[in-house]
């Protein structure tokens, strides 16, 4: 947020995005420290609070960062870009919830889990490729770095959560170590939270700077 008058105008929305997803994020981490420090226990509840709303968030920042032009109008059964990234979320949180609450069987709540993650690759791309929803072409040649940067969290950064639900002792597919899923799950949101902002705001810096040269 202190950086947040340091770019240009239509970056802003990026850097709000980011502080509000950090933000949130320790709200949850507050309470969850707490339910282990009283109870000895990891709190999914609280976890998946933070996801649902999070990582809604982290799919709408792309679109802010690389801005509305480079949005394709292509869209799949209805959704566009954003409706593609928001069901592709709520598909993996609730999934994945399912699976951890013990609700369904969890190498199946995995699997279906997987195709939410999957539908946010295909809208987004990958750092190799344009996204159904993103024209590479038409992202600002000072965002390309960052845009990919982006893309290499969602492709390779949030592997690390699947790795940490199958320590999940509901799911038990490893050893049911709570502990271990808690680590890890900590390890990807500092990596893919922190590091998805600082990232975005590297870009913005950028293109603001670039913005000042071209005037």
């Amino acid at each position: 947020m202190s950086e947040r008058g340091n770019v240009a105008p239509q970056y802003r929305t990026t850097m709000t995005i980011s502080a509000l997803i950090v933000g949130i994020a320790a709200f949850h981490y507050y309470y969850m420290r707490g339910v282990y420090a009283d109870y000895g226990e990891v709190s999914i509840e609280y976890r998946y609070m933070d996801w649902i709303i999070t990582v809604p968030l982290m799919a709408l920042k792309f679109p802010s960062l690389i801005g509305k032009g480079a949005i394709t109008d292509t869209k799949v059964a209805g959704l566009g870009f954003t409706g593609i990234c928001f069901t592709g979320a709520l598909i993996m949180i609730g999934f994945g919830y399912a699976g951890e609450a013990g609700l369904m069987n969890g190498m199946a709540a995995l699997v279906l889990g997987g195709a939410g993650w999957a539908m946010i690759i295909v809208a987004t791309g990958t750092p190799w490729t344009s996204g159904l929803g993103v024209d590479n072409s038409k992202i600002a040649p000072e965002l390309m770095w960052s845009a990919n940067a982006l893309r290499w969290f969602i492709v390779v950064g949030w592997i690390i959560y699947p790795l940490g639900y199958l320590f999940s002792p509901e799911v038990n597919l490893l050893d049911g170590n709570q502990e271990a899923m808690a680590v890890a799950y900590n390890i990807a949101d500092i990596i893919n939270k922190i590091g998805f902002g600082v990232v975005a705001w590297m870009g913005a810096k950028k293109a603001t700077e670039a913005l000042a040269a071209s005037e």
